[in-house]
């Protein structure tokens, strides 16, 4: 999570202010990946993209620990079938995983810490 940083500030506090803007950037940036198997999400930024082109059958698992408001979109462009799991002790819309029935299919999830699941958005 992005260090602490209150404002009005210094003109000394430059320096601080640009590493909390580095580290907020860092987190809010998206994360795009192209995979052709199974696969985990990173959980290091707070949205990743994971676009699954294969003929086969792939597996998504969302990363254990999200934080609140995580967000995980996952895209089917290949015509195998995606499955996208949550991790353990982890739901997705009350289930344990959901299958993208269709090519291009492409749901957001979102993680919420209050109820302890992903919705999809």
């Amino acid at each position: 999570m992005p260090r602490e940083f209150r404002y009005p500030y210094d003109a000394k506090d430059l320096g601080q202010a640009l590493d909390v803007l580095w580290d907020l950037y860092q987190y809010v940036i998206p994360f795009a990946i192209e995979v052709t198997a199974d696969y985990t999400t990173s959980g290091k930024v707070g949205y990743e993209k994971v676009i699954v082109n294969s003929s086969s059958a792939v597996t998504v698992t969302l990363h254990s620990g999200p934080q609140d408001k995580h967000r995980v979109k996952v895209l089917r462009k290949g015509t195998g079938a995606v499955t996208v799991a949550a991790a353990s002790g982890d739901t997705i819309n009350g289930a344990a995983s959901i299958v993208l029935a269709a090519q291009w299919d492409s749901p957001l999830l979102e993680y919420t810490d209050a109820s302890g699941e992903w919705n999809i958005e």
